[in-house]
Formats: C-alpha cells, sequence, structure tokens
C-alpha cells in the first residue's frame, strides 16, 4: 500500500508539472503570438513614414518630367492650342513651386502640413486659381475668335491666318531691307 501511495503521489507530482510547464509555454506562445502580431499590425509592410516622405519626393521629381514634356508639345504649332492657355498651363508650375516653400515654412513655422494652415494653404490654392482661369480664359477667347472667323470668312484656323501674318511680316521685313 505504501508503495502504491508513494507510487500516486509521484503519477500526480509528475502531472501536476506537466500541466504547469503545458500552461506556462502556453501563456508564453500567447505573449509572444501577441507581440508579433501587434508589431505587424502597426506596420505590415515594414515601410516607414521617413521612407513614405521619400518616395513623395521622388514621384514628384519624376511626374515633372512628362509634365514638362507635355508643355513642349503643347506649344508646338501642330497643336494649335492658344497662347494664354498655353500660358494657364506653364502658370500651374509657379503653383507647383510655391507650395513647396509655403509647405516648408508650414513646418517650421506653424509645426503642421501645409493643409492645415488656412494662410498658406490659401495663398498657395490662389495660385492654381490664376492657373485655371488662364486656361479656360484663352480656350475661350480662342472658341470666340474662331466664331468670329466663321462667321466672315468661312473654315480658316487662326493658326492659318497667324501663318499668314508671320509669312506677310516676313515679306515686308525683306522688302525694307531691300
Amino acid at each position: 500500500r505504501s508503495r502504491s501511495r508513494s507510487r500516486s503521489k509521484s503519477i500526480l507530482k509528475a502531472s501536476l508539472d506537466v500541466s504547469t510547464l503545458t500552461t506556462l509555454s502556453t501563456a508564453s506562445l500567447d505573449t509572444l503570438t501577441f507581440l508579433s502580431a501587434s508589431q505587424s499590425a502597426v506596420d505590415p509592410w515594414s515601410i516607414s513614414k521617413s521612407s513614405i516622405d521619400q518616395l513623395a519626393g521622388n514621384f514628384f521629381a519624376l511626374s515633372l518630367i512628362p509634365y514638362l514634356a507635355f508643355l513642349y508639345y503643347l506649344g508646338r504649332e501642330k497643336a494649335e492650342c492658344p497662347p494664354q492657355a498655353l500660358f494657364g498651363f506653364k502658370f500651374l508650375l509657379v503653383f507647383v513651386f510655391a507650395t513647396i516653400p509655403a509647405g516648408i515654412a508650414a513646418k517650421v513655422v506653424y509645426h503642421d502640413i501645409l493643409a492645415n494652415v488656412d494662410v498658406l494653404h490659401g495663398a498657395a490654392e490662389s495660385m492654381l486659381t490664376l492657373t485655371n482661369l488662364f486656361i479656360v480664359e484663352g480656350f475661350r477667347r480662342y472658341m470666340v475668335e474662331q466664331k468670329r472667323e466663321m462667321e466672315s470668312s468661312g473654315p480658316k484656323s487662326s493658326m492659318e491666318k497667324r501663318k499668314g501674318n508671320k509669312k506677310k511680316s516676313a515679306a515686308m521685313a525683306a522688302a525694307q531691307e531691300a
């Protein structure tokens, strides 16, 4: 009997040790799982704010290349873009470059982003408003001019008229020199 008692005590003691170890290891695994899950929930792709800001700056610089190409082709004679509208598209660069110092001033002076500083944000956005006005007014004038030409002389484009005026002025200049 004493052997069976001592044996049952040792079995009970061993089962307690196993259950205690199991509980402790489960708690440890739960803690590790929680820690790793909380870390991945905060930063799933391991992209920090500074790397996002750097990416935004790179995308901004790269976006200027196609816009400058757009301006180049828009300025060619084949495009027949009205001069004031072309000026408006070029003036968009003033807006872009005005927002850079405004954003820096917002960070340095107000410790906030440009969108949250109404005075600076409004001043920068006014450049965009002027851009839109130049573009719309340029195309409006072009359309009015086209309508007048069609009513008076038939369907002759203003670009053809401008080319004719350039040829006439070149011929007049050559005649004056001779």
